[in-house]
């Protein structure tokens, strides 16, 4: 079989590359409780069905900080 060469860049370098981002870090916590029924994640994380009262978010926003997502601060493929 005949072979011509490619100024294309070779898939393994792109593929690298893309294979990379796929990778998911999850929270110990969240592993945990997909194992767990719904009464064993409320007790995990000390909350209830109706939610935290006032003064249990306040007290949570002070020690843990704003619930938001960590920014992905990777370079891009094109830096």
């Amino acid at each position: 079989m005949l072979r011509t060469p490619s100024a294309i860049l070779p898939k393994q370098l792109l593929a690298a590359h893309a294979q990379a981002k796929r990778t998911i870090h999850a929270s110990p916590i969240l592993v945990e409780s997909a194992a767990m029924d719904v009464a064993a994640v409320y007790a995990r994380l000390k909350t209830q069905p109706s939610g935290l009262r006032s003064d249990e978010a306040a007290a949570r926003l002070a020690e843990h900080g704003p619930n938001v997502l960590q920014k992905d601060h990777r370079p891009s493929f094109f830096k």
